[in-house]
């Protein structure tokens, strides 16, 4: 069995020969998005841009049509659990007293001796995030 990167992206594809600049978004509103990457191709960058975005943030239609209209934007979806003080579970990483879990990043590819990964179809299980809550900042 192999532990192995189960986040894909749902947006855009990854250029092995140009850099990449790196963000991780929650919930911000489309004006943020903008701002950002207008300020950051009036640089003169060319390269891939390569987004962690929270699932509130990729369900809003007008982020999704802004970040797709880049050919060279790379978006990924974190979902992740939060909880508020007192332990609840809550749809928001905003707010208070906020830490949070990524779920689903890595995964397992189950290995059959001798079976090769194209014939199993190589399929991953996703897996819950074993560490413990902390703040969105950190986990990014």
């Amino acid at each position: 069995d192999d532990f192995v990167t189960n986040l894909q992206p749902v947006s855009g594809s990854h250029r092995a020969d140009q850099d990449a600049v790196l963000l991780f978004g929650a919930e911000y509103q489309l004006h943020n998005y903008m701002i950002f990457l207008t300020t950051l191709r009036g640089t003169g960058f060319q390269g891939d841009v390569v987004m962690a975005i929270s699932p509130m943030d990729w369900e809003k239609e007008e982020i999704r049509e802004y970040l797709d209209h880049d050919p060279h934007v790379v978006v990924y979806v974190v979902n992740y659990e939060c909880f508020n003080a007192e332990g609840e579970s809550v749809d928001s990483s905003k707010g208070g007293i906020r830490v949070c879990k990524n779920h689903f990043v890595y995964g397992l590819r189950r290995s059959q001796p001798g079976i090769s990964e194209s014939a199993t179809g190589g399929e991953i299980t996703p897996l819950s995030d074993p560490r413990h809550a902390r703040t969105v900042q950190n986990s990014r």
